[in-house]
């Protein structure tokens, strides 16, 4: 979902308070219409490469999102056209002159109105129609792999690796090892970001979702990372000479 991020931080941001699920709903009903109104971009219409993030960053030491603002009256959030974000102010007003906070209790889903301000068209679409941006690109360049690569999806949110092995026989401990690999490539980044330079970023999560059918299906949430660990991830990977395809994805199948 384009606004499956947004979802996680607000609720993270709020401590565990749970967001009314007619303020979720028409959000998700209404905003693409007023969003392709204004830059003639519909989020439910391009494959998802469109997504909707609150404008926060997450403090690891004190394991919570910092964000700035009243998140009771707007919310800062990036409009991230491919991997580029733009800033801009997510609104809300009742027709009825109720004061509407995204935990209210009874929310009417016929009384709520959103809307964005703040994007700058001319701005979105020329990263959109950039081919260093194009969804269906890494965005950044690496080595030339042995293996097949594949870009079905890729967003720094979050996204899956899935990883084929030649061979058609059972290869699980080959997976095992390939997955130990990637997930101390992430885990090095992190404690280096931590006690050298925290503009590096961390990765949230990341860690093998399953190993069946000859291949290995593992998950990453990007976080605030900097492209290096997954330039280091793909170099690696090309060390595995039986890999014959990996590929970058939104879904687990």
């Amino acid at each position: 979902m384009w606004t499956e991020n947004f979802n996680h931080s607000i609720e993270s941001i709020l401590k565990g308070s749970k967001v009314n699920e007619n303020f979720l709903n028409k959000l998700k009903s209404q905003l693409p219409i007023d969003i392709e109104n204004k830059i003639g971009l519909n989020p439910l219409n391009v494959n998802n490469f469109i997504s909707l993030i609150i404008d926060s960053y997450y403090d690891g030491h004190a394991g919570k999102y910092i964000y700035k603002g009243d998140i009771n009256k707007e919310i800062p959030v990036k409009l991230c056209a491919g991997i580029v974000g733009f800033p801009s102010i997510l609104k809300w007003k009742s027709k009825s002159g109720k004061i509407y906070t995204p935990t209210s209790g009874n929310i009417d889903p016929d009384d709520i109105e959103f809307w964005i301000e703040g994007l700058e068209k001319g701005k979105i679409l020329e990263v959109w129609n950039d081919p260093a941006y194009n969804p269906k690109t890494l965005g950044f360049k690496h080595k030339k792999t042995h293996f097949e690569l594949v870009v079905e999806y890729f967003h720094y949110d979050s996204f899956y690796l899935i990883i084929h092995l030649k061979e058609q026989e059972n290869k699980i401990d080959y997976l095992t090892e390939i997955s130990y690999e990637i997930s101390k490539i992430f885990e090095n980044h992190n404690i280096k970001s931590e006690s050298k330079n925290k503009k590096y970023g961390l990765v949230h999560d990341y860690g093998t979702e399953e190993i069946k059918n000859n291949k290995l299906i593992y998950y990453i949430d990007y976080g605030s990372a900097n492209d290096k660990p997954l330039k280091d991830v793909i170099d690696k990977l090309n060390t595995f000479e039986k890999i014959e395809k990996v590929v970058f994805t939104g879904q687990k199948e």
